[in-house]
Parts: structure tokens; C-alpha cells; sequence
């Protein structure tokens, strides 16, 4: 992990920090659109009889599919309190994945390529990675899941005006195959929710 948290005051209340996700959502779809045009990436689509659904985001804009596309929700509420009284002793400044969104790739060449330009894009400041990728990682405590989750903010003139400088939101990058499991017919996400129950997270 890396961070860039110096110097930064945190958000500790619940009300502000949704208030201040509301106000970044249309900031992060527009981002992850673009990041994903430059990263040749996928994102879900809603779901047919036969599983989850994909779509190459270049390729949904040139056959005019982008409305089929299921974006992420800001994280519900019950969620959030869930996990700041399980994983942070009450301290709801430690939320940093009310704002959140997905992008996918065929491979890890996709997501080198989504990380590079992140990386050179002047108006996010990268606050964290958590690679769920690497050889190093323990996927038990993951059930096994695998992705690369970044925490960003953004940084420019408007996000200060209109305060949410400070607002810290999620991005996973994840390969096709990992999004076939969490999202397939046989209810890998649910699989999941139940396990960290019982882990109490």
C-alpha cells in the first residue's frame, strides 16, 4: 500500500461524507468513463437470464449501448454504519468506498494501461493501493477474490470549491474473469456477504 494522507483533515461525520459523495459521483462516472476509454476496459451491464454481462466501453459508445451499462450506487447507509461499527470502532472518518466504481479487463495489460494513465491524470491524487494482485497478497483473507483497489480524491480548483477536496473514493480495477465469479448466477458476491458475516465485517 502507499499513501498521501499527510497533512490532510479527516471527514468524521457519516451526514458529511454522503453529502460530500453525492457531490462527487458525477465527477467519478465522467473519470472512470474516461480512464476506461483510455484503458480499453468494460464495465457491467444489467444482467441477463444467462449470467452477467459485459460491455467494452469504446465499443457500447460506437453501437450507442452505453444506457445499458450498470454503474455502481453510492454505498447504502445501513452498509456503511454495518462497517464502521465492525472494522473501525466507530470512527467514520476510516470510510473511504462510499463513492466507488468498477472498471474491467481482459487482462493485466488493460489494468497496467488504466494505472498509467491514472497516474499521469493532474486532476486526482492517488491516496492509496491495495493490490489484491500480487503474489504476495493472502487471497484467504479475500475469499479468494482479486482485484486492484485504489483510493483517490479529487484535486482541482472545482472539487475545493465546492468541497469535496478531501472526500477519499474508491476504484476497482478488476479482471473479467474475477467479475464472472462475483457477479455470476450462482451467487458469488452473495457467497461472499454471508463469509464476511460471519467474519464480522
Amino acid at each position: 500500500e502507499i499513501s498521501g494522507e499527510e497533512n490532510v483533515k479527516v471527514v468524521a461525520s457519516l451526514d458529511q461524507l454522503y453529502a460530500q459523495a453525492y457531490l462527487v459521483e458525477p465527477f467519478l462516472l465522467a473519470k472512470t468513463k474516461e480512464w476506461a476509454a483510455m484503458a480499453d476496459g468494460y464495465f457491467f451491464a444489467h444482467p441477463s437470464e444467462n449470467g452477467p454481462v459485459f460491455l467494452n466501453w469504446n465499443k457500447s459508445r460506437q453501437n450507442l449501448q452505453q444506457e445499458s451499462v450498470k454503474f455502481a450506487s453510492i454505498k447504502k447507509e445501513e452498509r456503511s454504519i454495518e462497517k464502521v461499527v465492525r472494522c473501525y470502532a466507530g470512527d467514520c472518518s476510516l470510510l473511504s468506498d462510499i463513492s466507488r466504481q468498477s472498471i474491467l479487463f481482459d487482462d493485466l495489460k488493460g489494468i497496467i494501461s488504466c494505472l498509467q494513465a491514472i497516474q499521469i491524470d493532474s486532476t486526482v491524487e492517488l491516496v492509496r493501493i491495495k493490490n489484491r494482485m500480487s503474489v504476495h497478497y493472502d487471497s484467504s483473507s479475500s475469499a479468494g477474490y482479486r482485484d486492484i483497489s485504489l483510493n483517490l480524491r479529487f484535486c482541482t480548483a472545482k472539487a475545493r470549491e465546492i468541497g469535496i477536496e478531501r472526500h477519499i473514493l474508491e476504484l476497482q480495477l478488476i479482471l473479467l474473469a474475477f467479475a464472472d465469479l462475483k457477479h455470476s448466477r450462482h451467487g458469488g458476491h452473495m457467497r461472499y456477504v454471508y463469509w464476511r458475516n460471519l467474519r464480522g465485517e
